[in-house]
């Protein structure tokens, strides 16, 4: 990694992840609990906003070595959510949260585990 402050976003968003998933598991989330509860799903969407916005400060030579994360997605995703909130539909941030952050947490594991 040519950048330091790669590893530490990696890192960041690793956590993140694990809080995601700490969460699903403290307060027993589901799709229904999502969709139907504002104060869970803003608790999800903020870790996703968080693993957005350290996605953005990747180096760009980092983004493009590793094209099977779809870096764009959530960058556009971490946007999304900030500008239009209100707007997010529950099921696709239930389906982030189900498929895509164990996805990201893996990859961004087993790069630190490489270091």
């Amino acid at each position: 990694m040519e950048h330091n402050n790669d590893q530490f976003l990696l890192q960041m968003i690793v956590n993140y992840c694990d809080n995601i998933s700490q969460m699903v598991t403290e307060f027993s989330l589901n799709e229904e609990l999502i969709c139907s509860h504002l104060g869970y799903r803003a608790m999800i969407a903020f870790f996703v906003q968080q693993i957005g916005e350290c996605a953005s400060k990747l180096s760009p030579e980092f983004r493009n070595q590793h094209p099977e994360i779809e870096w764009g997605m959530i960058i556009g995703f971490r946007h999304h959510i900030v500008h239009a909130y209100g707007k997010i539909i529950p099921e696709i941030l239930w389906d982030t949260v189900q498929n895509d952050i164990p996805e990201l947490r893996d990859f961004c594991d087993s790069v630190l585990n490489k270091l």
